[in-house]
């Protein structure tokens, strides 16, 4: 960071201000403040000594980086000022001059002389210039200047604000690619996690290193997204005790983030094929008729997948209930199409001659199943996928939970990023898209389950309860930082 000159009643504050501004606009910050009133019996004006800095800080610029000279002054020697004009006048680069509350004599001297051409002159609307010199080339800013000394406001840093955001995708995309499109989300942490974490620390480092307001969004993100997770889970936890959910979230995370969900798959398979021997044969029928036929039209490795883990049910099951469910499905084969029934003969034999858990994509295209069926099947087949991989449900928990709090990290640091301080209607609206966006998702991610009406309400609650942190540490995001925000850019 090149040394930035301050007057002497310049303070720590201000030098934060001017450093952000430098950070967004990509300019040399050069300041003549006077913070005793016009009003006041202090001498306290442009002297020798000012103009001595302030030349030596033109002359030090580079000629092709603009300059954002900032005035707070009520003026002084007339020759001081002339000399600092000129110099600015003479710089290659844009010069602008930002006048937050007045500049009157030898301070209005300096924003007057260097306005034409291609210069310009931002002032707030409540400015006191000196009215006899004000110019009709000057226009106001589309904001208030006083936030450019104040926070930093200008044109965002759109490279460093863009490396801020993609990354934040990963955590959610890799569990929806997971489940929607079938790429193994372990796979996509492996080969993307790492260039994230990289760009992350870049990002981190840099903010570090310039004084760049950024790193405040993202450590006021990182504080509500956590704390709104953890709000969320006092929500949700209640609702899986009530049987809201198909089952804990965080814990499916876990098993997805160890590979198991093929295996979960095919052990819920053969619980339903155990289930469905306990009925009596009408019933067993009606639910067998309709799932053969969708079985029969899946993609082949779908087919096999499903039959085996039917026929891992039916080896599971005593001699009579097999030869029943057995006698049941030759006799629905037999009433189905040639083409469908030589496409489920084939399937059995590939099922009967290979091992393992199948492709890890979901089949989808299955009747559905009542989210209490599926909650009970996920009951039997849950730990009897975890004696089968040998893994402790703890070490499911864990890295299911690490991963529920990494996308509520980035949920809050997305919030900052978009609307810096926001408000109260922004945090609940945030929570309410991403509410809808898990509701969007739900079907698709889970094919086979029937999800009652009243199922939307209890995520619902989860997700306003989320925004109430994110919401209530977002309010302390410092004006400089909200300035580099996507709102604060807006406005």
């Amino acid at each position: 960071m090149e040394w930035i000159y301050l007057s002497r009643r310049g303070t720590q504050c201000t030098a934060r201000a001017i450093v952000a501004l430098e950070a967004a606009e990509g300019s040399k910050a050069i300041t003549s403040i006077h913070r005793k009133e016009p009003w006041t019996n202090e001498d306290d004006h442009i002297t020798v000594e000012d103009s001595e800095f302030v030349l030596m800080q033109i002359r030090h610029t580079p000629p092709d980086r603009p300059i954002d000279l900032i005035l707070h002054t009520p003026g002084g020697l007339a020759l001081e000022s002339e000399m600092i004009a000129i110099a600015l006048k003479g710089h290659a680069a844009r010069v602008r001059v930002i006048v937050p509350f007045y500049a009157t004599s030898g301070g209005r001297l300096k924003s007057q002389r260097i306005v034409p051409p291609g210069n310009s002159f931002q002032t707030d609307r409540r400015i006191q210039v000196d009215p006899r010199d004000q110019r009709s080339s000057c226009r106001q800013a589309s904001g208030p200047a006083r936030a450019l000394l104040t926070s930093g406001r200008g044109r965002m840093n759109w490279f460093i604000w863009v490396l801020a955001l993609l990354p934040l995708g990963l955590p959610v995309g890799a569990l929806v690619i997971d489940r929607i499109v079938g790429l193994p989300a372990s796979r996509l942490f492996r080969y993307f996690g790492p260039p994230a974490a990289l760009l992350y620390f870049v990002v981190i480092t840099y903010a570090l290193v310039t004084a760049h307001p950024l790193l405040e969004l993202i450590g006021w993100g990182v504080l509500g997204g956590l704390l709104g997770t953890a709000t969320l889970d006092a929500v949700r936890l209640l609702g899986v005790r009530l049987n809201a959910f198909p089952m804990d979230m965080p814990i499916m995370f876990g098993v997805i983030s160890l590979g198991l969900a093929p295996r979960l798959q095919q052990n819920m398979l053969a619980t339903m094929v155990m289930r469905v021997a306990t009925l009596p044969s009408e019933d067993r029928r009606a639910i067998l008729a309709p799932r053969l036929p969708a079985i029969a039209r899946l993609p082949e490795p779908q087919r096999v997948a499903v039959l085996r883990g039917m026929r891992k049910g039916l080896s599971l099951l005593s001699e009579e209930q097999r030869t029943e469910v057995l006698t049941t499905q030759m006799q629905l084969m037999a009433e189905l199409p040639t083409g469908l029934r030589k496409n489920l003969m084939r399937a059995m034999d590939l099922a009967m001659r290979t091992n393992g858990a199948g492709p890890y994509g979901q089949p989808r295209g299955l009747p559905r199943l009542p989210m209490a069926v599926f909650r009970e099947l996920m009951r039997q087949a849950y730990p009897r996928t975890l004696q089968e991989a040998g893994i402790p449900h703890g070490r499911i928990a864990r890295r299911g939970y690490l991963w529920h709090f990494l996308i509520g990290a980035t949920f809050g640091i997305t919030y900052t990023l978009l609307f810096g301080t926001g408000s109260w209607a922004l945090a609940f609206g945030w929570g309410s898209f991403v509410w809808l966006g898990m509701m969007v998702l739900m079907p698709p991610m889970m094919p086979t389950i029937r999800f009652p009406w009243w199922f939307p309400g209890v995520p619902l609650m989860a997700h306003l309860a989320m925004a109430i942190p994110i919401g209530f540490f977002a309010r302390f995001v410092s004006p400089a930082a909200a300035a580099v925000s996507l709102v604060g850019l807006i406005r």
